[in-house]
């Protein structure tokens, strides 16, 4: 009888075990992102603004998901950082690919984002900014025993509000690399008797 139940309990545990909801379907993005919470699926947790208004919304439209972040900042070199995730120690000195999927509901967002080590931001670059969403990716190198958090930063005192979505930091080859090439010197050769070579 026990065997029995087991069984059951086996058949309808399986499939339910395979399905994800929206929150869990944001975090993994098929691609092994280390972000907490990349899509507001898990409201503010996770994210800190230095300034402006920072919002989830709901109603206006996403990226994927049922969410988004809106980040209206109110003065230049505001911010707006993810919380600090540790890289597996196996991405070490590899390259990694960090971004988010931005929209500009009304005017041009001259932002920045880039990775931030807790020292230095790393792989800085505007952000692309348009009326429909457009994800903005950086490739870098991991540094040993990485510690990261996505960065975005306002420019301009005027900046238009922007809506955030899909944030990641994930191994590279998983996302845009699938393979990369290093030239390296192999050896080299002196012929006595000759000066030079054209």
């Amino acid at each position: 009888m026990i065997l029995f139940y087991f069984l059951i309990a086996m058949f309808f545990a399986g499939p339910a075990r395979a399905q994800l909801n929206d929150i869990q379907k944001a975090g993994h993005l098929a691609l092994d992102n280390i972000v907490y919470n990349p899509g507001a699926e898990n409201g503010l947790a996770g994210w800190t603004a230095s300034g402006g208004t920072f919002t989830v919304d709901t109603l206006n439209g996403v990226s994927h998901g049922t969410a988004s972040f809106r980040w209206n900042s109110s003065a230049a070199a505001q911010t707006l950082k993810s919380k600090f995730s540790n890289l597996p120690q196996g991405m070490d000195g590899k390259n990694i690919v960090f971004g988010c999927a931005i929209k500009v509901p009304g005017g041009t967002a001259t932002h920045t984002i880039s990775l931030y080590n807790g020292t230095t931001n790393v792989g800085t670059t505007t952000i692309t900014s348009g009326t429909t969403w457009s994800r903005t990716m950086v490739n870098t190198i991991a540094q040993t025993g990485g510690s990261y958090q996505i960065s975005i930063t306002s420019v301009a005192a005027d900046e238009p509000e922007i809506a955030i979505d899909d944030c990641f930091i994930a191994d590279a080859s998983l996302v845009n690399l699938s393979q990369v090439n290093q030239a390296t010197l192999v050896g080299s050769i002196t012929i006595t008797g000759c000066s030079s070579v054209l």
